[in-house]
């Protein structure tokens, strides 16, 4: 879902038009508009009207004008059900110049009963969220720069994916940029000899700090208010949501 997400952010940015083929779903039979014969099937020939014809009435599953048949019955049965097109959505993307940006944040031990924290990234492309997640840690972190340094590994490996798939389309930034609430986690992350709070961390975890040596991203400090992903790991006041719910790209549409 985070590749369509961007390919539709990157298309509404660049105010591009998106053709879809869809060659798995099935569909019922649509009404013909031609005149369609064809020959009786082995096995279900008419006695004494061997040399007869069928004439279709309904487009059979298979044939090259199905599928546009029957969309054209759909749109019909749907129009007069009163139902109108409509190219507003509820999740909508800004118009801006196409920049990735990543936010990460975790709790402190937010489960009662294993006591782990939560992990939580957003990743906006263009203006609109195109990934996010909030996911228990697979450890208990000792304290709040561990379950943030955690996180910032979690949501590194996201980030660098993508940032991988949107220089593939050709698009490409000077600086991609995860941003952290935690200076002290930024610290462990940079620093790889910070080794009394880290020894114990597992092994895997340590993989960001060869990211950041090799500048493939930036890891830098943002404040606990403008991090989008805070929504991600703790429920929040009205006024904190709507702020959080600005960042990650998406309006309430009226209908």
């Amino acid at each position: 879902m985070s590749s369509i997400r961007v390919v539709l952010g990157l298309a509404a940015s660049l105010n591009l038009e998106i053709e879809q083929l869809d060659v798995k779903t099935a569909f019922l039979l649509g009404d013909l508009e031609e005149d369609i014969y064809m020959e009786q099937p082995e096995g279900f020939k008419v006695k004494g009207k061997e040399v007869y014809v069928c004439k279709l009435k309904k487009s059979l599953y298979g044939l090259k004008q199905a599928p546009r048949q029957w969309y054209c019955k759909f749109d019909s049965f749907i129009g007069e059900k009163g139902y109108k097109k409509t190219s507003y959505m509820k999740l909508c993307f800004g118009s801006d110049k196409p920049i990735l940006v990543g936010y990460l944040d975790s709790d402190m031990a937010g489960d009662i009963d294993s006591r782990k924290s939560t992990s939580g990234y957003l990743i906006t492309f263009a203006g609109g969220a195109v990934s996010l997640q909030s996911r228990l840690q697979k450890c208990v972190a000792f304290t709040t720069t561990e379950s943030e340094f955690i996180a910032a590994t979690e949501a590194c490996k996201e980030l660098l994916w993508i940032k991988r798939f949107v220089r593939q389309l050709g698009f490409t930034q000077k600086r991609y940029v995860l941003y952290c609430d935690t200076q002290s986690a930024i610290h462990l992350a940079k620093n790889s000899t910070f080794h009394a709070k880290s020894k114990h961390i597992d092994v895997r975890y340590h993989w960001i700090q060869d990211v950041l040596d090799a500048k493939f991203l930036e890891l830098e400090k943002i404040h606990t208010d403008d991090n989008g992903s805070d929504m991600m790991t703790k429920a929040l006041q009205r006024g904190k949501f709507e702020t959080f719910h600005s960042i990650s790209g998406m309006e309430t549409t009226s209908t």
